[in-house]
């Protein structure tokens, strides 16, 4: 609360502190208060219309708020301003493929992955995309890509062994079935079956 005031008093001595306005907008964005998060970043884009990290932000605000054309509007500007902005390719693929264009959602999400290959979330979208693909390989690659990464990833635990389903390998997914279980629950795995 007390960042927010101070930068409230930053735009009072100057309006245009366009800065200010996008720090605002995360604070508020953090604590759900969209239409005021929203508001600020829209007003630190009137001050700097070229602000990537803005669009990104807005976008991913948008998107969330299941507005996903405005929010894949916002990440494509982020990304014409500012090509090595991993979380608004993140971001746009995440938004294609919850639009159903899982096609042209790949390849944001491998710019992603190519951007930040310590992302073991950019490598579990990438392994679901392939999976609605019916691309079984490359995602159940993908999913044991982000396991390296995040070994206690659960929902990549699950993705994976429903891939491994998938491709007839019921022992090796039933492993990490019952270690997403695990993960979820908080428990030990229960014991092999005799």
């Amino acid at each position: 609360e007390q960042a927010i005031q101070t930068a409230l008093k930053a735009i009072e001595v100057e309006p245009n502190y366009g800065v200010a306005h996008y720090n605002i907008g995360n604070i508020y964005a953090g604590q759900g208060k969209f239409a005021l998060a929203q508001r600020h970043f829209k007003e630190a884009l009137r001050i700097y219309p070229n602000y990537a990290e803005v669009h990104s932000n807005l976008g991913q605000l948008l998107a969330e708020q299941g507005n996903l054309h405005a929010g894949i509007e916002h990440f494509r500007r982020a990304i014409a301003l500012d090509s090595a902005l991993f979380r608004a390719h993140l971001n746009l693929g995440v938004a294609l493929a919850k639009q159903g264009n899982i096609n042209e959602a790949d390849a944001p999400l491998r710019e992603a992955a190519r951007l930040n290959p310590q992302s073991a979330e950019a490598r579990f979208y990438l392994g679901s995309v392939y999976a609605a693909q019916n691309r079984f390989d490359l995602a159940a690659e993908s999913f044991k890509e982000a396991l390296k990464i995040e070994a206690n990833f659960a929902a990549a635990h699950e993705s994976l062994a429903r891939v491994l389903s998938a491709q007839g390998k019921r022992q090796e997914a039933m492993a990490h079935y019952q270690e997403a279980i695990r993960l979820i629950s908080g428990r030990r795995a229960a014991p092999k079956a005799p």
